[in-house]
């Protein structure tokens, strides 16, 4: 039984990443929005990002890269919108957000 579970969070760690970067099908209700921030310079500033946006109610996963300036965020559509995960980082914390794009299932 414990090898069943470590093998399902092995598989669920493998298709996070894959969803973040619009590989995989997202369930029915979920999309994946592009998001640019600017002002991030380090990781300490994705992972101010990134808690921010986890802490709104229907934020499935939020990836942030400050190489590349943006998060991608994966959410449900019917509790959360792109407006408010944007409008989020732009007041909870000291970075500045777009949305790019929105993809949705």
């Amino acid at each position: 039984m414990r090898k069943l579970a470590i093998l399902g969070l092995t598989l669920l760690f493998l298709a996070s990443p894959a969803i973040l970067a619009g590989e995989g099908e997202l369930p029915e209700g979920q999309a994946s929005a592009a998001i640019s921030i600017s002002g991030m310079t380090c990781g300490s500033c994705c992972m101010k990002v990134e808690t921010a946006v986890a802490k709104l109610d229907g934020v499935v996963e939020v990836k942030a890269d400050y190489e590349k300036n943006m998060a991608t965020v994966v959410y449900e559509t019917a509790k959360v919108d792109v407006a408010k995960i944007v409008n989020t980082i732009n007041t909870e914390t000291s970075f500045k957000a777009k949305a790019d794009d929105e993809k949705s299932s």
